[in-house]
């Protein structure tokens, strides 16, 4: 059975309502009156042509009748009656027999209106809200958009389905980048200095329409654009290199590997010609010299 947000939001609301009102159980009337606060279902039982502010002024007014439910104590949690026990019950009860995974509010009617010794079906007959007549009304009237979780709900789903990388990183808990701090550096600083001018020049992204995300027209390359890619093209083939000197298979499948899996415009082997092996050499003994002294083997080239 799935949990559906918008049943939990109408519990919850119907166990508030009993707690403002200092009673120690949660019934099937309190569960009526926060169904009638639920937006879409109150939105298609105005549309029925119930009178919706007579029906939910009439049950407040029993709702508040029923003193022997009162209890002042500052810790009250209420409890469920058997009546609500039953409703519930009711409602996944005909959930699992027409094949369904989820509780709708459709659901929660049709099992009020089967407690007939309730004062919740009372008040629904008075008001014309009949069981055959509403439920085809319902299916063609309901919009589940209507329905809003709230900020709690939406947490509880990220929560389950998610993981806050932030908080993470806040806790020091996210799993160690081995071998690329000097890339990330690298990025961080390249990407900062854009943003900076962006900003200073009114470029807000989406707030004003221009910016990273909405180029007005592809900007010039930075100055350096070809010894970046140089420094990135020469880590690739140093790698393809000890591979193929581990003996881990030949230039002209690296370089097909490369081309045709990863959609690169050239393998490591096509980037070594035409750079030179000089080139390539000398641009390695550079990023060796500047690395930290964890990453500098990482630059080592084969013998």
């Amino acid at each position: 059975m799935q949990n559906n947000p918008e049943i939990e939001q109408i519990i919850e609301n119907a166990v508030k309502i009993a707690r403002d009102k200092q009673h120690e159980y949660v019934t099937t009337e309190h569960l009526l009156m926060s169904m009638l606060q639920h937006l879409p279902f109150r939105n298609v039982l105005v549309k029925f042509g119930a009178e919706i502010d007579m029906l939910e002024t009439e049950l407040d007014a029993y709702i508040t009748s029923l003193l022997t439910l009162r209890n002042e104590a500052p810790d009250l949690q209420p409890k469920k009656t058997n009546g609500l026990e039953r409703t519930f019950n009711r409602a996944l009860t005909q959930v699992l027999f027409t094949g369904r995974r989820t509780v709708t509010t459709v659901d929660l009617y049709l099992a009020i209106m089967s407690e007939t010794n309730s004062h919740a079906h009372y008040f629904l007959l008075k008001y014309g809200v009949t069981k055959v007549e509403f439920v085809k009304f319902w299916e063609q009237h309901y919009n589940h958009k209507d329905a809003k979780i709230t900020n709690q709900q939406a947490t509880e789903i990220l929560e389950e389905y998610c993981e806050n990388l932030t908080q993470r990183a806040k806790e020091d808990r996210l799993e160690p980048l081995i071998g690329r701090e000097h890339d990330l550096d690298e990025m961080i600083a390249v990407l900062a200095r854009r943003f900076k001018a962006q900003v200073a020049a009114g470029q807000l992204g989406r707030k004003s329409g221009q910016g990273f995300l909405f180029p007005a027209q592809p900007g010039p390359p930075p100055p350096d654009a070809a010894a970046i890619a140089l420094r990135i093209e020469a880590t690739l083939a140093n790698e393809a290199a000890w591979l193929l000197a581990e003996g881990g298979g030949s230039a002209e499948g690296s370089d097909q590997a490369l081309t045709l899996g990863l959609n690169l415009p050239r393998g490591p082997f096509e980037i070594t010609a035409q750079h030179t092996a000089e080139q390539i050499t000398a641009t390695l003994a550079e990023l060796e010299s500047k690395a930290p002294a964890h990453l500098k083997s990482r630059y080592l080239q084969p013998a």
